[in-house]
């Protein structure tokens, strides 16, 4: 039987050609059998030498696909919903890791030219700074132990926008209500108990807190000024102005304009910029009692919450109490040794905030125990040092003593009223100079440490300066 194959190639043969007949081989068949082609390639082809469409069968499964199932575009949304949530959690800590970059920098050239200033105007000195009141004068303290009279400066913070604008007080230097206490650094009574309520009465009756470490709240004098103008020289003093405050309007093609205060004198306008005050300072001098040196310490603040009046008594809502100026109990101390800080317990009321995050800054303090006999100011003195907050734990415990001698296990001095309140416990990492915590705090007077902690702190910087003008 003659192959079908052959006889049609043979009848396309031009004339004057022959063909020998070809032995079909398994090989040969292979390669005639119909070709599987692309699921997207045409489902039809002109058979060689035709004029007609041949089919060709797909294999099973193979069909043509013109567009996507629903499914998998559901499946694609939500791939891409879960990608956009991760990317939007992330955005708060980029802005709070960007924002305290620009602090570090923006801190360190405030700390320094601050420093540079301060000992340019000669600004710590007797004649320079006074207390709260305005009108007394800051100088050393005579105090006679035994016959014989110790002239020593105490510790004292320079804050002249607070002192300008000092809160709403009955009387000078006493506090109006609870333990608040505008004349001294932290803003707290020497008798106020930090596991209580501030704005209540029942903070200062504290016999086991009496005598805690405090500094003097000092600013510039009044030297005859309205309180609008004290607070006018203090802002220039403590405020930056090249921390320029301009408005951009609406319309880009339209210039900025400055922000400041226009006057008029014999017809002819002047005037001044005015900085936007997000950044300003305190300082902070804790004077070595055996020599005339001291360790000042410049405090750069940012959006610092200013205080213009104490809350009433009985405040019950954390917000609605004092936030820039927190007290709160030292115990549990690790470390301290070869300047590379350690970790501590904090304690303090359960109606004020808990807030406190790594980068935030604290400052140690405590009255150190007399070496000498007799006692004297000089053997038993304070002593001031800024930390930084390296970490601290997830989420602050709130606790309920059940005693008025214990919190969580650790012991504290007796205080009535404490039983059935709140109270905020946190474990810190600091930063910062070795610190001596004293073995028995409460043996023989009150050598406890405690912690301040100040809201908006963005760079703390030493110096060593001597105090021979006072």
């Amino acid at each position: 039987m003659s192959n079908p194959i052959i006889q049609q190639r043979s009848k396309h043969q031009p004339q004057g050609f022959t063909c020998e007949p070809i032995a079909v081989t398994s090989e040969i068949v292979s390669l005639m059998q119909p070709i599987a082609v692309s699921p997207f390639a045409s489902s039809s082809r002109r058979s060689q030498g035709g004029s007609g469409n041949e089919s060709v069968a797909y294999p099973i499964g193979s069909r043509r696909r013109l567009a996507v199932t629903l499914i998998e575009v559901v499946f694609s949304i939500g791939v891409i919903l879960i990608g956009l949530v991760g990317l939007m959690s992330i955005l708060p800590l980029a802005g709070h890791r960007a924002q305290d970059s620009i602090d570090f920098s923006v801190g360190a050239a405030v700390a320094d030219s601050v420093a540079d200033e301060i000992l340019a105007r000669d600004l710590i000195s007797s004649g320079t700074l006074a207390l709260a009141d305005g009108i007394t004068a800051f100088t050393r303290t005579t105090q006679n132990v035994g016959g014989t009279d110790f002239v020593f400066v105490e510790p004292f913070c320079v804050d002249p926008l607070l002192i300008a604008d000092r809160p709403i007080q009955t009387e000078s230097g006493t506090p109006s209500s609870g333990s608040f206490n505008a004349a001294v650094f932290p803003m707290f009574g020497a008798v106020s108990d930090p596991l209580l309520n501030p704005s209540t009465a029942n903070s200062l009756a504290t016999t086991g807190f009496a005598n805690q470490p405090r500094m003097a709240r000092l600013g510039l004098p009044a030297l005859g000024l309205t309180a609008n103008q004290r607070l006018e020289v203090a802002r220039t003093l403590v405020e930056r102005f090249d921390d320029i405050n301009f408005v951009r309007p609406k319309d880009r093609s339209l210039p900025a304009s400055l922000n400041g205060l226009t006057a008029v004198s014999n017809g002819v306008e002047f005037g001044r910029s005015v900085p936007t005050g997000e950044y300003s300072w305190i300082v902070t001098v804790d004077p070595d009692q055996t020599s005339r040196y001291a360790s000042m310490s410049v405090v750069v603040l940012r959006n610092r919450d200013r205080v213009t009046e104490f809350p009433n008594d009985d405040t019950v809502e954390p917000a609605s109490n004092i936030q820039s100026e927190r007290l709160a109990y030292v115990a549990n101390s690790v470390g301290f040794t070869g300047g590379s800080g350690g970790q501590v317990t904090l304690l303090w009321t359960g109606n004020i905030t808990p807030n406190l995050r790594s980068n935030d800054w604290v400052m140690l303090s405590r009255t150190l125990r007399p070496t000498t006999s007799p006692a004297s100011p000089l053997a038993q003195r304070q002593v001031h040092r800024w930390y930084r907050v390296v970490s601290t734990d997830a989420e602050a415990q709130r606790l309920v003593p059940t005693s008025d001698t214990e919190v969580d296990g650790i012991t504290v001095p007796s205080s009535s009223g404490r039983t059935g309140t709140e109270v905020w416990k946190r474990t810190v990492m600091l930063s910062g100079p070795d610190w001596a915590f004293d073995a028995s705090p409460h043996s023989g007077g009150n050598f406890a440490t405690y912690a301040t902690i100040m809201d908006g702190v963005v760079s703390v910087t030493e110096r060593t300066i001597s105090l021979a003008d006072f």
